[in-house]
């Protein structure tokens, strides 16, 4: 399945209250001020998009994608406004300008969101392994590198976004239109006939069509940095193995992200003769046998790896790879060699 979430959290200001002065300031006839679509306009994007779920803030995210069924999102795509630092559901539509005064709402660089990530962490099973995410925001915010990446660690998987503006806009017609809702009385009768239209400002995107569907829009940006399944999805399995191993090591046990950076692994190999992960501790450089070859084995700790360990991880299961890895490293600390079961 497809998820989409729009911004919830984006309340028309009382300057614009009613669709008379929204319309007048669309046109451009309100003083120094300019219109910036608010939730009701991204709830009419998700409409005309299939359904959208609304989010107030990074809590109420989280529970939108628990809600789903384990391993059933294929793509995840949140709509909202972005600057070039953070990507928000929710804030304050002033009339200059939109305002981020809503911190828990703030999904990027903020105390909520880094605070989160275990949350997100505990929602991942949600999507697919081979699932993305994609980030819809204005004001080409949704694009920036730091942003897409700390939003892949959260979620472990590709995120994307926009570096070229997302415009968003609504139609609005004489009363003489049949269909049309009207809003104005008097001699400039005008009613909205559509809100929620799209459209991505890249040149020659979209060829400057306005769209009325979230899912056709293609981003521009993207980070795989933290895409913990690369190995699983690898057709070598010895491979696969060390860098699910590794890409483990530096999302949950690293810094910025953990307290503590994890003890020195010199290395490891695939060994189908291990029943799970295999710590050899040397205090000093040795020639062991290993795989029927003599090799000189440096000091410090390898890791022998199950090639089944990447291959039959799954996002249900993959909380027991990263338990199981975080024992292998408690001996790796200790100086001590030692077998860690694996459950499948």
């Amino acid at each position: 399945m497809k998820l989409l979430i729009h911004s919830g959290g984006y309340l028309l200001s009382p300057w614009r209250a009613n669709e008379l002065t929204e319309i007048r300031t669309a046109r451009g006839e309100v003083h120094d001020c300019h219109w910036s679509p608010s939730t009701t306009d991204f709830l009419a994007a998700g409409r005309t998009s299939g359904g959208s779920s609304p989010a107030a803030d990074v809590a109420a995210m989280i529970q939108v994608i628990g809600n789903q069924g384990a391993e059933s999102i294929e793509e995840l795509r949140i709509i909202g406004h972005a600057n070039s630092k953070v990507f928000s559901l929710a804030g304050s539509i002033r009339c200059d300008d939109v305002y981020f005064v809503n911190e828990p709402a703030i999904i990027g660089d903020s105390p909520t969101f880094k605070a989160a990530i275990p949350k997100c962490r505990d929602v991942q099973d949600r999507l697919t392994k081979d699932a993305k995410v994609i980030l819809l925001g204005c004001n080409g915010g949704s694009g920036t590198q730091d942003l897409l990446d700390l939003v892949g660690h959260a979620l472990l998987r590709p995120v994307a976004g926009f570096k070229e503006e997302i415009q968003y806009r609504f139609d609005y017609g004489p009363t003489q239109m049949p269909g049309n809702r009207l809003i104005l009385q008097g001699h400039n009768r005008t009613r909205v006939t559509t809100r929620g239209l799209m459209k991505y400002e890249s040149f020659g995107n979209l060829f400057g069509s306005w769209q009325t569907n979230a899912w056709t829009l293609k981003p521009d940006a993207s980070s795989n940095n933290s895409d913990v399944y690369i190995g699983t999805r690898d057709g070598d399995r010895a491979r696969g193995c060390a860098t699910l191993f590794w890409m483990i090591l530096r999302e949950f046990y690293s810094k910025p992200w953990a307290s503590e950076d994890y003890p020195w692994v010199s290395g490891t190999a695939a060994d189908a003769s291990v029943a799970g992960l295999r710590v050899r501790y040397y205090a000093a450089a040795q020639a062991v046998r290993q795989a029927g070859t003599v090799v000189q084995q440096a000091a410090g700790a390898h890791v022998d790896i199950n090639p089944d360990f990447a291959a039959k991880t799954t996002p249900r299961t993959l909380k027991n790879r990263v338990t199981e890895i975080g024992k292998a490293l408690e001996l790796v600390k200790q100086k001590k060699s030692g077998l860690v079961p694996v459950t499948w």
